[in-house]
């Protein structure tokens, strides 16, 4: 049995789950829990990051950044 370290990329969870399942709430223990059967979660790390803006950025690029800004 090993130890398992689980990086959830929250900017893709969200549109899965929204788009895939129709709602955002996620029970994230249990998520880790079933990926790492049956071994042992050393850790879950959680990470959420605003969108890519090129230099200088586009006019969608800083929309995209502005709308993700407000939502946090």
């Amino acid at each position: 049995m090993g130890k398992i370290a689980i990086f959830i990329d929250g900017g893709y969870l969200d549109k899965v789950l929204y788009h895939d399942h129709g709602s955002k709430k996620l029970n994230y223990r249990g998520l880790a829990e079933e990926i790492t059967k049956p071994d042992e979660i050393l850790r879950t790390y959680y990470y959420h990051c605003l969108p890519y803006q090129s230099n200088p950025p586009t006019e969608e690029e800083r929309q995209r950044f502005a709308n993700k800004q407000l939502r946090q």
